[in-house]
């Protein structure tokens, strides 16, 4: 269960790898594979958004994981709003149509990402964080709007993370 609720990703490869085993009499083998590197290969949008808030500055993975660690620590405060631009109903749309209306042999991958957006869903709602997450483009900024009606800005959250994440070393 920890692997469900854990948010790191060796339990998502883990978690992504025992799916697509118990799938392969589904998808076959090389569909499972596609299966399982779809959960892995849908946080893809964490290092983009890592590369984005540091303005295109830093591109190592190690600081990538530091950052969203320090981000995670942020968790409960009211200012905190994120989105990841994989894990919008946007792309999941987009991608469902692509895999079942034009080129069936993503449809393993379309379910990949289903199961890995699942099992964020059950990490986020174990740390009471579901609203943290900005579920769509419009939702996104909407809420951004609406906070700095009120005086609050999300931008804040992702500067302290990165000021608190030690930016000198080596860069990928």
């Amino acid at each position: 269960m920890k692997a469900l609720t854990s948010h790191l990703l060796r339990d998502h490869v883990l978690v992504g790898a025992v799916a697509a085993a118990l799938l392969i009499p589904v998808f076959g083998g090389w569909g499972s594979l596609v299966f399982w590197l779809a959960t892995i290969l849908i946080d893809l949008d964490h290092y983009l958004n890592f590369v984005f808030r540091s303005g295109f500055k830093y591109f190592s993975l190690p600081l990538m994981f530091r950052f969203h660690h320090a981000l995670f620590q942020r968790k409960d405060r009211s200012d905190y709003l994120d989105i990841e631009v994989f894990h919008t109903v946007e792309f999941f749309v987009l991608f469902a149509v692509l895999a079942f209306g034009f080129f069936p042999p993503l449809e393993p991958a379309f379910w990949g990402l289903a199961f890995h957006i699942a099992v964020d869903l059950v990490h986020l709602a174990c740390h009471r964080i579901l609203a943290r997450r900005a579920h769509s483009f419009p939702e996104y900024f909407l809420r951004v709007k609406y906070m700095r009606s009120k005086g609050m800005d999300p931008e804040i959250v992702f500067l302290e993370a990165l000021c608190e994440v030690p930016l000198r070393g080596k860069q990928a």
